[in-house]
Formats: structure tokens, sequence, C-alpha cells
């Protein structure tokens, strides 16, 4: 940055080359006057005003002495002139006076101590100021509290273009943009996925394409103008193994999992006979046996959704597939939907180890301090 912008006064709302006469500014009667309308909730004036404005003065002050042949007859606390000496002695001694001239000092010396705390406050933060300017380090402030902008799932996600519905969304994007949705069989949270999609877009401002591998932009415009101008209008859905963890919610490859004779499950943790919280008991049959206290829960009979039974979420997946179907998509190949399930179900079951880890960890640190409640 240059020097001379380095000190400023904000105030008068000028710079200077050097700290000297960043001092001698804060002196002259310029400055003082703008204080002065500061403290009156009024506008700072140009230098050239206030020589205007002073000069206005001076001149109306001259014509008054001549007018009343002498400047010592004249009252600047009530503001009165008078012809004769003896009648400015009298008035000088009456009550009226005095009170007025009493008040005019205590007037005097709050506005000077006031002017002084403002000069001092307003020195001290031209200081760090300046101190900011000339420092290297620069520390990022962020808020506690991080608001989360997020498109709506009936809004673009590349301009925008509003739809009525989720599948007319869709819909234009696939047409507009070429934009689908992958392995939307195996998709259980379509609603959910495009919240995320445009959260990721316009409070992250990232490419749904580089992710956090790419450059990372200013504002949601610039992220959807950059997807729009090199064809990144899709989901790096196969290329990357971390997009796997990152979509794990809004998928459900259960149906397209291999079967458990095929699976070499070998290290894999064996169910205890009795569970931890010493209300069920599973039997070598696997017959389960539950505590009474939890008869009402074990009494229910859920029905399980069948293959061909049709929910909300399945009418929409629907709806879109055969929209997609329309425009060519043939949908996702048997392998590389086999290939993500296996990634997933081994990320599962990994999960599902550690936490074991974690919880017998935990256990141990427990017993050590264990004693028996048994009195005998």
């Amino acid at each position: 940055m240059a020097s001379s912008n380095k000190f400023i006064c904000l105030t008068c709302q000028i710079s200077f080359e050097a700290l000297q006469m960043q001092k001698d500014h804060y002196k002259s009667e310029w400055h003082l006057y703008n204080l002065k309308r500061k403290l009156t909730n009024l506008v700072s004036i140009s230098e050239k005003e206030f020589n205007q404005i002073k000069l206005t003065h001076q001149q109306q002050q001259s014509s008054i002495h001549d007018h009343n042949g002498s400047e010592q007859f004249y009252c600047k606390a009530c503001r009165k002139n008078f012809f004769n000496e003896k009648a400015f002695n009298q008035h000088n001694s009456s009550q009226k006076h005095v009170l007025k001239s009493s008040a005019l000092l205590e007037s005097n010396k709050k506005s000077e101590i006031d002017i002084k705390n403002s000069d001092d406050e307003e020195e001290s933060r031209i200081e760090i100021i300046n101190e900011d300017l000339c420092g290297s380090d620069w520390e990022e402030v962020e808020s506690d509290e991080e608001i989360l902008e997020f498109i709506p799932v009936n809004e673009c996600l590349f301009c925008e273009h509003k739809s009525s519905s989720i599948e007319t969304n869709l819909s234009h994007m696939s047409l507009a943009h070429s934009f689908f949705i992958p392995d939307l069989e195996y998709c259980n949270d379509l609603k959910g996925l495009l919240i995320y999609l445009g959260t990721k877009i316009s409070s992250g401002h990232c490419c749904l394409w580089c992710s956090d591998h790419g450059k990372s932009f200013a504002s949601k415009k610039s992220a959807q103008q950059h997807m729009i101008d090199v064809g990144h209008t899709k989901i790096n859905f196969y290329n990357r193994p971390e997009t796997i963890l990152e979509f794990e919610d809004f998928y459900d490859y259960t149906s397209s999992y291999p079967d458990a004779s095929n699976e070499e499950d070998g290290d894999e943790v064996e169910t205890p006979i009795l569970d931890d919280s010493d209300y069920e008991l599973r039997l070598p049959s696997g017959a389960v046996i539950g505590h009474r206290s939890l008869m009402v829960y074990y009494k229910q009979k859920l029905r399980p959704i069948q293959a061909g039974q049709r929910t909300p979420n399945t009418k929409l997946l629907n709806k879109v597939a055969n929209c997609y179907k329309s425009l060519g998509w043939t949908g996702s190949s048997d392998s590389s939907a086999m290939q993500i399930a296996r990634d997933m179900h081994y990320i599962n079951r990994i999960s599902k180890k550690l936490s074991l880890k974690i919880g017998e960890k935990h256990n141990r640190a427990k017993q050590k301090h264990f004693r028996s409640q048994i009195g005998f």
C-alpha cells in the first residue's frame, strides 16, 4: 500500500504522507471545527468550505466592530454590543451576565474535554489501523453462527429457472443442462439429495464435478457459470472413492448386495448371544427372547415394504426414471452398481468394527473402577 494512504484522518477524510503532518492537522482549527460538528451529528466539511466560513465570520465581526467603534464593548456571553464603557461595566456587574458567563465557561470546558476524548479515541483508532496496514499477518474472523443458504428443490441448480415440482425441475435440468441423477434406482432420498447439492453450490460455492479438488469461487453465480461453461453440470460419482461416503445417506444399495454365502466374512465379529442391554437373549437357533417389559413392542406387527409396493418416494423416482428413459437414459450398469455396493458394504463393516472396538475400550475403562453391589 502506498505511503500516501498510510496516515489518515477519519473525521476530515484526508490522508497524509507523514505522521508529523497528521499530528499538526489534529491541532488545526479546521480539525477542531469538524470535531465540534461531529459532536452535534453534523457531517464534516472540506478545508475550502471551512476557510470560506471563517472569512465570512471575520468580515461580520469586523463590520460589527466598525459599527460599534470598539471591540471592548462587546459581551460574548450575552452577545450584546454597548456604545460606551459605563454601560458595558454596568452590564458586567449584573446578575444575568454573571449566570450566562459561568454557564458559557462550563460549556467550553465540557466541549474541550469531549473534543480531547474524541481526538484521543480517533488517534488510537488511527494507530491501530496503521499497525494493521503495516503488518503482514492478517487474521480472518468468522461468525460463530454460519447461515447456510440452499436452493429450493423446485429451482434449477445451474440457472434461475423455477419449476412447479421436483420432477419438472429434474426434467428441465436434464434437457437444458444434461444433468442426471446417478444410480437413480438406488436413491432413497431424492429430495434430500437435491437440497444437499443446492447447499453445496449456494453456500459452499463449489462445482459439483470438481468439488474440493478444483478452484474455489466467490459466489454462487460464479460457480454456476463455471459449471455451465466447462460442462461440469454433473456429479463425479464413479471416479472418486470419497464420493461414496459423501452421498451415502441418500442411497441404499442393499438390494444389489451379493448373497451372504458368496461373501468371505471370516473376519466379521460374531453377534453375541446376550446383548449389552440385557433385554434380549438370542438363542443358537436364531430365535430372540425379549424382556416382558418390552412386550408391547414385540407384539407389534409391522408390515414390511414389499418389492412392488409403491411409496411416495418410489412414485417420484418412477416418474423421474420415465422422464430420463424418454431422453435415452439407460440407467446405471450392473457392474458399477455392484462395485459401489461392495465398497459401501465394506465401509459399513469397517465402521461397525471400529465402533465395537471403541465400545470395548470404554467398557474396560469402566470395569477398572467397577465395584460389586452384592453385600455378601
